[in-house]
């Protein structure tokens, strides 16, 4: 679903065009109005409006998720590509009711991690030692933009998402499992086998493994650079802040 992030950039842009959000219509422009005013010329002119342009986006969804489904059963998606909060508002003005489950790792293990993976690609050159600019441009790129998503999500659509903390899942799986349920409002229970079944599982990584000293390094690394961060994730996780 990754593609959508291309689709919320393009509504985004609609949407800050006067000429394009002052059209009910759409953006077809007469051709008297063509020769008279040329500045309101635009590179997005065509027959469409900008509810149609939602419309299409939601048809889009639908066909990619729940075409097979019956009528009125629940579906969703995972998503790990979302980095920018217009990405979930487009989703949220598509599916007003939708809900999301944001999942939550800590932020110097997510930038280790990244780091890691990137250095071990067959088409990295010269990846033996991460240097703390590798770490820095990745803590930049990917991880800061994600944490301020999150943030920003939570205080723009209270009630809308609930946090789901990577150590939670791990330390306490039947204690989420059970706030997950509650929040998505579920009939059913989540089977405590299946849970098990999936905490059971003993994850084999398609890269060389880095040892545990270069990890912790790399997390070190991180934890400098996104104290930010850091210090929202572990007071969020706490509860110490909305």
């Amino acid at each position: 679903m990754g593609i959508l992030k291309h689709f919320a950039r393009a509504l985004h842009d609609i949407e800050r065009s006067p000429w394009i959000s002052e059209s009910p219509t759409g953006t077809w422009m007469l051709e008297a109005e063509r020769e008279l005013r040329p500045e309101k010329w635009s590179a997005w002119d065509g027959p469409f409006s900008q509810d149609q342009f939602r419309e299409f986006l939601k048809g889009f969804v639908e066909q990619l998720f729940c075409r097979d489904l019956p009528e009125g059963v629940r579906w969703g998606f995972k998503e790990i590509r979302y980095s920018q909060l217009r990405e979930v508002k487009l989703l949220l003005e598509l599916y007003p009711d939708a809900r999301i489950l944001l999942l939550l790792r800590h932020p110097a293990d997510i930038c280790a991690s990244h780091v890691s993976a990137m250095l071990t690609k067959p088409t990295c050159e010269n990846c033996a030692e991460p240097t703390y600019k590798t770490v820095r441009r990745m803590a930049m790129d990917a991880v800061r933009p994600f944490f301020l998503m999150a943030a920003e999500l939570q205080q723009f659509f209270p009630g809308v998402s609930v946090p789901v903390y990577f150590e939670d899942l791990v330390e306490t799986p039947y204690a989420t499992m059970d706030a997950i349920r509650d929040f998505l409002e579920l009939e059913q229970a989540f089977d405590p086998d299946k849970i098990d079944q999936v905490m059971s599982y003993d994850l084999v990584s398609q890269r060389k493994s880095r040892s545990r000293d270069e990890m912790d390094e790399l997390r070190r690394l991180a934890h400098i650079i996104l104290g930010h961060e850091v210090a929202w994730y572990e007071n969020a996780r706490t509860g110490t802040v909305p």
